[in-house]
């Protein structure tokens, strides 16, 4: 393969050649994969190669043929046409097309500064993209096409995010508790307002708890998340008894009965069993929490195919199916505020979420609004993550 093709194909972004006219001429490899219907076909000739690329010189050792008639006479696909297949709202991806296109017509040395940064474009399923071009460099002075890349940016947009759900919770969480007790001090200095002692120091441990308790759940999440996990073969039965023996006392004291149903047991799999000990204890926890008292939890254990499913079911008032798309996002709560409200970080699904796509597998909901909600974690038989 010539060495202009080498070095496109080791380009870590998807990348195409474009003629003037927009026609795509070659694709790598990760472009084809965004678009393979459309591209495929333009690998097969990237791979054979063949004549003069556009505008290069005949003797260049570096650009390949492409002025042979390689479409069998058809048009090749454009790039207007990828950026339509690729992204449902497409007009600023065309409209980036046309600012280039005109740098192309006008034999302009650079594009704009606003144009030359790109532009950002979402998939459906919300990838997010940055899309850049260049006009390619010809001896004879006149750009023969562009060269055009989609740069992945969903890691970075979603660290983003990320970063400003974290500034969310340390800004608004974490502070609340902290002025909460700073209010009560001040109120214990004015004799008028001031409390029995043990009152005060009841609401300030309660004040305290709640900020020990997210600050736990943001470093338990962030270890999930980040940190390299030590996988054993463990018998998945034994972890589900251990989250639910951590609960005992929580489900007693609201006179709730832990129903367990283990069909699976013997079953082993490959897991971080400290993680799953603790993301099976959140979804009984949270059973327990959102449950009405003296109404039974159920924890049932069995296998689905080439999966464990862990399912911890309550008869509480239920998630209504616009709230279940906010459920698994850091810091949200989808349950009716209130003094009788439970308490939480909005991690502990997160939590959840985060362990099971640790372990290949996924966390489902099953709910309605007043019927209840059934939470039941995937795991793999054999690891697929790590």
């Amino acid at each position: 393969m010539p060495r202009f093709l080498d070095g496109l194909e080791n380009l870590p972004e998807a990348t195409v050649i474009c003629d003037i006219d927009g026609g795509i001429l070659v694709a790598n490899r990760r472009a084809v994969a965004l678009a393979p219907a459309m591209l495929s076909g333009i690998e097969d000739l990237a791979v054979r190669g063949g004549g003069t690329a556009p505008g290069a010189s005949p003797d260049s050792p570096d650009f390949p043929d492409f002025a042979d008639d390689a479409y069998g006479g058809l048009a090749p696909p454009g790039l207007p046409d990828l950026i339509e297949a690729l992204f449902p709202v497409p007009g600023p991806g065309l409209a980036y097309w046309d600012a280039l296109c005109a740098v192309l017509d006008s034999h302009a040395p650079v594009m704009s500064s606003d144009d030359s940064q790109g532009v950002e474009l979402a998939t459906e399923d919300d990838r997010r993209f940055l899309l850049h071009g260049a006009p390619l460099q010809s001896e004879s002075g006149r750009p023969p096409g562009a060269i055009v890349s989609l740069i992945d940016i969903t890691t970075v947009r979603r660290a983003e995010r990320q970063r400003a759900q974290m500034l969310h919770f340390l800004s608004h969480d974490m502070r609340s508790p902290q002025a909460s007790i700073l209010a009560l001090i001040d109120m214990q200095s004015r004799p008028t307002r001031a409390l029995p002692p043990d009152v005060l120091l009841a609401r300030i441990a309660e004040h305290a708890h709640r900020t020990l308790a997210l600050a736990d759940d943001f470093i338990r999440l962030a270890q999930a998340d980040s940190e390299r996990l030590e996988f054993a073969e463990v018998e998945l039965t034994g972890l589900v008894l251990d989250a639910t023996d951590e609960l005992w006392a929580l489900a007693k004291a609201r006179g709730i009965e832990l129903q367990l149903s283990l069909e699976a047991e013997g079953e082993t799999l490959r897991a971080a069993p400290v993680l799953l000990v603790r993301a099976i204890a959140n979804l009984v926890s949270n059973a327990i929490k959102f449950g009405p008292p003296g109404k039974p939890v159920s924890v049932r254990l069995r296998r689905m195919g080439l999966f464990l499913a862990v399912a911890v079911s309550d008869s509480g008032p239920g998630i209504s199916y616009a709230d279940q798309a906010r459920l698994f996002e850091p810091f949200r709560r989808v349950h009716a505020p209130g003094a009788d409200a439970p308490a939480g970080s909005g991690l502990g699904l997160v939590f959840v979420k985060t362990v099971a796509e640790r372990h290949g597998g996924r966390v489902m909901v099953d709910s309605a609004a007043g019927a209840g909600a059934t939470f039941t974690l995937l795991l793999p038989l054999r690891r697929r993550a790590g």
